[in-house]
């Protein structure tokens, strides 16, 4: 009987280290982009995109569930269009236990060839960025 105690605090210890493992600051483990599947949602994982590709997504991974600000820029790095344009900043209030936000991008007529990023911000300090092409 001696020996249950002596377990349960074991535990008790294991646990905690366990949980102040995730009690750091929230990170963006990745960045992808995604086709409209067809009925609006996001499908296929690409690596770059079609100027007829009007709408697709950002899909954010967070490495765990927290209450943050997310905040991502599209930017068009270098296009017919101009250089360093900023093209949508779109703010997003990530709640409880969502690691994953995905954000939609759409234009009414061919997106402008050429190289994209788009930058995620976490309560306003810089995350993670995804460089992309449209061609």
């Amino acid at each position: 009987m001696r020996r249950l105690p002596i377990l349960l605090m074991i535990a008790m210890v294991a646990l905690s280290i366990v949980s102040c493992s995730h009690n750091g600051p929230t990170t963006v483990e990745s960045i992808s982009l995604a086709k409209d599947d067809g009925s609006g949602k996001a499908g296929e994982t690409v690596e770059s995109l079609k100027p007829s590709d009007k709408k697709f997504f950002a899909v954010v991974k967070l490495d765990k569930g927290v209450d943050a600000k997310l905040k991502a820029d599209l930017i068009a790095v270098d296009t017919p269009e101009g250089k360093n344009i900023q093209v949508l900043t779109q703010d997003y209030a990530v709640g409880g236990l969502e690691n994953t936000v995905t954000l939609t991008y759409t234009l009414p007529q061919d997106w402008p060839a050429g190289s994209y990023k788009i930058d995620v911000s976490l309560d306003g300090k810089p995350a993670k960025s995804k460089e992309f092409m449209i061609q």
